[in-house]
């Protein structure tokens, strides 16, 4: 009787969100069901599939004098020294200004954690809608809020990692489908191969000539097999069809 070869899918979110982004695509509009079936081969057994995204926006906490100084450099940049020797004694219609972009920057702060709030709602449809999908919460998304943009993910790729690790060494998987090209993920991905597991890599490509800039050459290399889905795919195979109800014809 042969044995069932047991799988774990990890999912990278971050890297999933620009793939999907970059072909017009969002995660709700995705089969998930059938598209993460679809990449078993036969023998296979999903286990559990796992998606990794951040746990918490952490925001660089905004200085008065900061967003001041800030200010000052960029619109008063012939009188910066002597207003900036008098931070507290500042004209009027500059404190004002001050004020102005401090409360924007604020307002900024509080729409981004909303975001945030909302579209960890969404995975959370996602997760309840999907049988053996887990949204796998660990680490930060940090903002600034001085520049006004998103910098990194921290600690999403470790814990990713970690459990890529966890599996191998525990024994409850015969095989890991990962989905991202980081190659961060190198040492992890040895690790597993080293324990003589196999790893599958996919990647979402526009078309087959135009293949993604994110797929790491090394990590293709170490992989046992590298899935190229394709936007034709997803949107033919794999994107949800719309439930329309039609109307009722008037008699």
């Amino acid at each position: 009787m042969r044995t069932m070869k047991r799988v774990i899918i990890l999912i990278d979110g971050q890297n999933l969100y620009h793939s999907l982004r970059n072909l017009g695509l969002r995660e709700l509009d995705i089969n998930w069901s059938k598209l993460l079936h679809d990449l078993l081969e036969a023998g296979d057994e999903l286990v559990r599939t796992y998606w990794f995204r951040p746990e918490k926006i952490q925001d660089i906490f905004l200085h008065r004098k900061i967003v001041a100084k800030n200010l000052i450099s960029e619109k008063y940049p012939k009188r910066e020294e002597e207003l900036l020797l008098n931070l507290e004694n500042l004209p009027p219609e500059i404190e004002l200004e001050i004020e102005h972009d401090l409360q924007e920057r604020k307002l900024w702060l509080s729409q981004e954690k909303q975001k945030f709030s909302q579209v960890d709602y969404k995975y959370s449809q996602i997760e309840n809608e999907y049988q053996d999908l887990e949204i796998y919460r660990s680490g930060i998304l940090k903002i600034d809020p001085y520049t006004k943009q998103i910098l990194t993910e921290k600690g999403v790729d470790i814990a990713l990692a970690v459990k890529m690790i966890e599996f191998t060494l525990t024994g409850k998987c015969d095989k890991v489908i990962l989905f991202s090209g980081d190659l961060d993920y190198a040492e992890a991905v040895k690790v597993v191969k080293d324990n003589m597991r196999k790893v599958h890599i996919v990647m979402m490509n526009k078309t087959e000539t135009a293949k993604s800039f994110t797929m790491s050459k090394k990590l293709s290399f170490m992989a046992d097999k590298v899935i190229n889905i394709y936007e034709e795919d997803l949107r033919l195979k794999y994107k949800k069809k719309l439930n329309i109800t039609p109307l009722p014809i008037d008699d």
